[in-house]
């Protein structure tokens, strides 16, 4: 909204736009986002996404693609994403997936690749618990792998 434009702020506008298809078991998303900035090389962001529910399991698919990360020209990152729903019973849904990103950037190339599990257990109509873990790498030519976990639990209620 500009309120916090200064010197320092490269952002000076952000403009979003987001399509979403569900019919039956298919399902197709795509997003882009440019981030409008003092220097000549706005940030840009597109994702295009699908999913299809075969009924004893719902396929999700995502490739993702964001350029001058930083305000820099060139600095740019693929992902892409793939996972499986499967319900085990009507109250409890797992999920796994597993991730790729590769960015291009002048002070090197980074590759990041990790996977999730996870699991949600229907308590009501507006409650439900969930769970999941989190382990990603990244890799940087001569530097050594970062190695991050994530573990997560909760209760989600909706009022």
């Amino acid at each position: 909204m500009g309120e916090d434009k200064t010197a320092t702020t490269s952002a000076t506008s952000t403009t979003s736009l987001n399509l979403t298809y569900a019919g039956g078991p298919i399902g197709v998303q795509f997003a882009y986002q440019v981030e409008d900035s003092l220097s000549p090389n706005d940030k840009k962001f597109t994702r295009l996404g699908g999913s299809y529910n075969f009924g004893m399991a719902t396929a999700k698919v995502v490739y993702g693609k964001a350029a001058n990360m930083g305000n820099v020209d060139g600095a740019d990152a693929d992902d892409w994403q793939f996972g499986l729903d499967y319900p085990v019973s009507s109250a409890l849904t797992v999920s796994g997936s597993y991730a790729q990103s590769t960015d291009n950037v002048k002070a090197g190339d980074f590759k990041r690749k990790g996977f999730g599990l996870a699991a949600a257990y229907t308590l009501s109509k507006r409650t439900f618990l969930y769970g999941g873990f989190e382990s990603n790498t990244t890799t940087k030519d001569n530097t050594p792998d970062q190695k991050t976990n994530i573990l997560a639990v909760g209760v989600q209620h909706r009022f």
